[in-house]
């Protein structure tokens, strides 16, 4: 019997081996072992937290796969072009953000001054953070049918655009953030036209015009073949300011965050994007809604399309800026009026890093172990599954979060202001825009022709 009993053991152990195997969770890079032993110390050795591990792990029988999912850092995106000082924080260590630098869950990109910067993140989402700003990449979701993003404005000026899958208009106008042109990513670049010239009028040779309307047909071909495979999947952001939340699907908008202060944001036309616009297509512009801030407060209201809105500094009331009042704000929509450049880079980066994203993968085991991604289910409230809890979760969390952030900073004031010292208050000035506005004047007063030292070395 006990030979029986040794044979039937020695027969199934593969196959319980393999069923257990595939009920675990390996992420792409991760390691298969969850002990740190580079931060291991005495405390290793003791019983009594070894006793609580252990309850916790009977408590929890999918304590490894928490874990996992808790340790796991994903890809969010990568840098496009930074003008001067662009620091990405990663922990306690930061470095320079440069193209194609890879932006990971947690990072924070901040901007010292007259430095500017333009990011990629997976699902074709484009961010440009102006001077002396801060933006933390908080998390990546990525569901069956759905992308969220969940992200935190510190401070300054933030342009946070999502993909729009709809072509843009062909003016052959010349792009209007040219203080980063042209950019590191050399195929982006609009193509240099040859100028006839006769020996009567040869300093017409040193002009290089640039052929703008077939670099924009160029741009609206990359969108409608990547079109092919991103249309089902849409991008629902969740970002956070310190005394509000804007969030929605599709969302395009500018935000100005001055710490201590009030809040602006806009969310952006069809017009002011400069996209074709067709009947049927009006599920593109979604609106989004204003969480505000309070313990108790759980009001949410609607945001409309083009309108500025002024966020209240402990964040209970929004109001609308009439337009007499908000021509202050015009230079961040006059210089990112026209990017084609970056348009460009956005779907070139999409087609080398993002394809995986929008595949019918149904299976979370093979997208971890294969993209290094957590698969998450749907956000629709039909259904109730994890993506959905988490947006819940994130609604009641942020707004309890930020508004005891807000007290305790107040509380901080008030001492300050006993002892005879201020706390530091950002205000709105040109620092945002005063160094791009100026080389896109200066670049335009050269004419339809920028000369060479103009393009070639516009940071100088």
């Amino acid at each position: 019997m006990k030979l029986l009993i040794l044979v039937i053991l020695l027969f199934i152990g593969p196959f319980a081996s393999a069923q257990l195997k595939t009920q675990r969770l390996f992420y792409k890079g991760q390691n298969q072992s969850l002990v740190h032993w580079e931060e291991l110390d005495k405390s290793w050795m003791d019983f009594r937290k070894w006793k609580l591990s252990l309850h916790y792990k009977e408590e929890n029988p999918d304590w490894e796969v928490l874990i996992k999912n808790r340790e796991m850092r994903e890809v969010i995106g990568r840098g496009i072009e930074c003008v001067g000082k662009c620091r990405l924080y990663r922990g306690v260590k930061n470095n320079d953000m440069r193209f194609r630098s890879l932006l990971l869950e947690g990072d924070e990109v901040m901007t010292e001054k007259d430095s500017y910067g333009w990011i990629f993140l997976l699902d074709g989402t484009l961010v440009r953070i102006s001077p002396n700003s801060s933006i933390s990449l908080r998390e990546i979701n990525i569901g069956i049918n759905s992308i969220f993003f969940q992200v935190r404005i510190n401070y300054g000026n933030i342009l946070w655009m999502s993909r729009d899958n709809r072509p843009y208009k062909v003016d052959n106008g010349a792009e209007s953030d040219t203080l980063f042109l042209p950019l590191d990513f050399k195929a982006t670049r609009p193509e240099i036209l040859p100028v006839p010239y006769s020996e009567e009028d040869l300093f017409k040779a040193l002009k290089k015009p640039r052929n703008f309307e077939k670099h924009q047909i160029h741009l609206n071909r990359l969108i409608s073949e990547n079109n092919l495979y991103i249309h089902n999947k849409p991008s629902y952001s969740f970002i956070v300011m310190p005394n509000g939340t804007l969030a929605g699907y599709n969302l395009q908008a500018e935000f100005i965050v001055l710490t201590g202060r009030e809040s602006y944001f806009k969310k952006r036309t069809p017009k002011q994007l400069g996209v074709e616009q067709h009947e049927g297509e009006s599920d593109l512009d979604k609106s989004a809604n204003f969480y505000f801030r309070g313990f108790e407060n759980t009001q949410v209201s609607e945001v409309e399309s083009g309108v500025w809105y002024k966020v209240s500094p402990e964040g209970k009331s929004i109001d609308k800026i009439p337009q007499l009042q908000n021509k202050r704000f015009w230079p961040g929509e006059l210089l990112t009026g026209k990017i084609t450049s970056f348009l460009m880079a956005r779907e070139l980066l999409l087609r080398r890093y993002s394809t995986f994203m929008f595949e019918d993968l149904i299976d979370p085991q093979i997208f971890a172990e294969v993209h290094g991604y957590r698969l998450w289910g749907r956000m629709d409230d039909v259904y109730k599954e994890d993506l959905y809890r988490r947006l819940t979760f994130l609604e009641e969390y942020t707004r309890r979060i930020e508004t005891n952030n807000f007290l305790v900073r107040e509380r901080f004031k008030t001492r300050l202001e006993k002892r005879g010292e201020t706390l530091f208050e950002m205000q709105y000035s040109n620092k945002f825009f005063i160094r791009a506005l100026k080389h896109y004047y200066k670049t335009r007063e050269r004419g339809p022709y920028e000369a060479d030292e103009i393009y070639l070395n516009p940071r100088q």
